[in-house]
């Protein structure tokens, strides 16, 4: 399986180490139970931080995110970047990562600041 990271470029390359393993972590941390996507707040460095795990779509959007469209992950940061650049107040964000097999993505998370920047 493929792992795509893309992060901000004002992190250090071992605070974006220690969000890797923490995103390959992510099921073993606390809380975030839901039917369709799963949020959890992780403290790194005591800084709360925001994961979202999106919802495994069905197999023919699962193509479609791989090949045609923007992941839910990558969108959302992408806007969040925007908005921040544009004075609008938003968690930062931070990261997001994909995991693709050649044919399907499999998985997506975002992390972004649980504080609002403006």
């Amino acid at each position: 399986m493929k792992e795509i990271k893309v992060f901000n470029n004002d992190l250090t390359e071992a605070y974006k180490n220690k969000l890797t393993e923490m995103i390959h972590n992510f099921d073993n941390y606390d809380g975030g139970v839901g039917n369709r996507n799963i949020i959890k707040i992780i403290n790194i460095d005591g800084v709360n931080l925001n994961i979202k795990a999106f919802k495994i779509p069905n197999l023919i959007n699962r193509v479609a995110y791989n090949f045609f469209r923007k992941s839910k992950a990558q969108r959302s940061f992408e806007y969040a970047n925007k908005l921040t650049k544009m004075g609008v107040g938003t968690p930062k964000p931070i990261a997001f990562f994909e995991y693709k097999t050649h044919l399907v993505l499999v998985k997506v998370i975002i992390l972004a600041s649980k504080r609002i920047m403006i």
